[in-house]
């Protein structure tokens, strides 16, 4: 069933008043990210991808198309000129590919979930996990293996040809799950035992980060309102993972130096 809730959540250490809107859909793998249209939400949960209009009630749902490799695996999705991507990992996450042949992709579809094509993108050894679209631009991160410090983002033209490998100074537990940008910064979410969102201005240069966690989604409204994607688990009822959107207060997108 359909619900937009008025909620008192605690996050972050702060007692939040949020009207929050669900998605009229539960599965038994975790919601990725969500990506609008404008008109439209399109929610993946991993394996799955949901199209719902802005009140979170299901207008289609499809799974995401199988390609090579050992996973199945869709992540943090974007849409640009009137298409979904989403990255595919099919090699895994968090650890070096070696001799085994990478199987990640980013994944094209019509804004009617029509599979239309897929894009190699070797270049992300250690999984695809996030795309986002920027100055005619995609720009591509995911996984990394503890040992090596920092993190990459990969920019690509329309045709998924590498343009340039960026390096992002900032640790995290395994690599970025999500990324977007409002034009004005890129945001990064993350796991981590203490929540955090790195941001950086649109030339990656790190400016700090925010105190709360948005690995499994971001989105940017045109009003500037920024809409935190929850992941939502239910007690004893299967299929058990949902997911909602939650807008956050400016205390929450207040950015805070790394030392703080």
């Amino acid at each position: 069933m359909r619900k937009i809730v008025f909620t008192m959540i605690f996050l972050s250490g702060l007692l939040v008043d949020a009207a929050q809107v669900f998605c009229d859909f539960y599965h038994d793998k975790h919601v990725q990210g969500v990506a609008s249209s404008g008109t439209a939400l399109y929610w993946v949960f991993t394996d799955v991808i949901v199209k719902s209009d802005r009140a979170g009630k299901i207008l289609k749902k499809v799974p995401v198309h199988r390609m090579p490799g050992r996973a199945h695996h869709g992540g943090d999705p974007c849409f640009a000129d009137n298409k979904l991507y989403i990255p595919y990992s099919g090699s895994g996450f968090n650890r070096a590919l070696g001799n085994r042949k990478s199987h990640n992709y980013i994944l094209q579809y019509s804004a009617e979930l029509e599979f239309e094509k897929s894009f190699p993108i070797p270049e992300l050894e250690y999984g695809a996990g996030c795309i986002a679209f920027a100055d005619g631009h995609f720009f591509v991160a995911g996984g990394r293996p503890k040992n090596i410090p920092g993190n990459s983002v990969y920019e690509y033209d329309r045709d998924f040809k590498l343009v340039k490998k960026h390096e992002i100074p900032f640790d995290s537990a395994k690599g970025i799950q999500s990324l977007t940008t409002d034009g004005k910064c890129w945001y990064f979410g993350v796991y981590g035992k203490s929540p955090a969102t790195f941001v950086t201005d649109m030339k990656f240069n790190l400016l700090g980060k925010w105190h709360i966690s948005t690995a499994v989604g971001l989105l940017h409204e045109p009003d500037g309102r920024k809409i935190k994607i929850r992941s939502v688990k239910r007690k004893n009822t299967a299929p058990e993972f949902g997911g909602a959107l939650l807008p956050l207060s400016e205390k929450h997108t207040k950015v805070h130096k790394l030392s703080q």
